[in-house]
């Protein structure tokens, strides 16, 4: 469903995808594991909660996502908000 809100899951080294909510079905596409995870590069690691992104540009809420380095243990925090504005601190 494309113009469609997305759910975004985040589990060590991996990403998932959830059309319409976090119960919804899992998206597959270019760059998805037969597990259905998208993995980031560099062995980077995330944590944090999930967030759906609506297709008007919004978030169903606040919160953090944290993207760490595993060979230099830096990291980044990523905060979004309702409103749907991302920042990187």
């Amino acid at each position: 469903a494309q113009n469609g809100s997305v759910c975004v899951q985040v589990s060590g080294t991996s990403v998932r995808f959830r059309t319409v909510s976090c119960a919804g079905t899992i998206w597959t596409g270019t760059g998805t594991t037969s597990a259905r995870l998208m993995s980031l590069s560099n062995g980077m690691q995330i944590s944090g909660g999930r967030v759906t992104f609506t297709n008007a540009g919004g978030a169903t809420g606040s919160g953090t996502f944290t993207v760490t380095d595993p060979r230099t243990s830096r990291f980044r925090t990523v905060a979004f908000s309702a409103t749907g504005r991302v920042t990187v601190q």
